[in-house]
């Protein structure tokens, strides 16, 4: 009797010992989405438009970016983002007009929707990729004096960018990235060029919250 009672004994001490030191999985709380604001500068190729009879030659300008995305997976998430820049440009006339301005400085609102796919895991340090695509629309053209400039009606083109750079984990809902972003926008092609798109780079940085 004593040694089935000292066996038993021995048997459940055992077992609570095994269970001690079995790792248990852990449950990882993630974000139901994520809120993202940043700030960059923007370069913008020259931009020839049939409806308004002129090129657009523009300047640098700082471009502002939000975002709203939601989680697919681990390192994915789906989302669609909205910038906004202000951007200075030398308006010419094809062929001059002096009737309008023929060459004058001006300045022009352009405004982005695009729906992205981020790509990141969840290191301290990590690479993140933004693939985006959408619409971009050029509006209220005006020289520097305030007249307004061609039909006065806005353009809006297909676009679509990469964005690739780098993630620090600041707390364990905030993140901040720096990324370069190239885009492409398709305009209306001008007879007798080969060419309808022109090139956007935008160096950005920015924070990524999780909600």
């Amino acid at each position: 009797m004593k040694r089935t009672l000292a066996a038993a004994a021995l048997i459940v001490g055992l077992t609570s010992s095994l269970e001690a030191q079995i790792i248990r999985p852990t449950s990882v709380s993630r974000p139901s989405a994520y809120a993202s604001m940043g700030a960059g500068w923007l370069r913008q190729q020259a931009i020839c438009d049939p409806a308004s009879k002129a090129c657009w030659t523009f300047g640098d300008g700082p471009q502002y970016r939000a975002s709203i995305e939601f989680p697919v997976g681990i390192a994915t998430s789906l989302g669609i983002s909205y910038s906004n820049a202000r951007l200075p440009l030398r308006w010419a006339d094809t062929p001059p007009n002096t009737a309008n301005c023929s060459v004058c400085d001006a300045n022009a609102e352009m405004h982005q929707v695009l729906g992205v796919v981020h790509l990141g895991g969840g290191g301290v340090f990590q690479q993140v990729i933004d693939l985006s695509a959408g619409a971009t629309r050029f509006a209220n053209f005006k020289t520097t004096s305030g007249t307004t400039l061609g039909t006065g009606k806005p353009v809006t083109d297909f676009s679509f960018a990469l964005a690739f750079g780098f993630g620090f984990r600041v707390t364990s809902n905030l993140q901040a990235t720096v990324q370069q972003e190239y885009g492409l926008v398709v305009h209306k092609r001008v007879s007798g060029s080969a060419n309808s798109s022109a090139q956007q780079q935008t160096l950005r940085v920015g924070l990524r919250l999780g909600l």
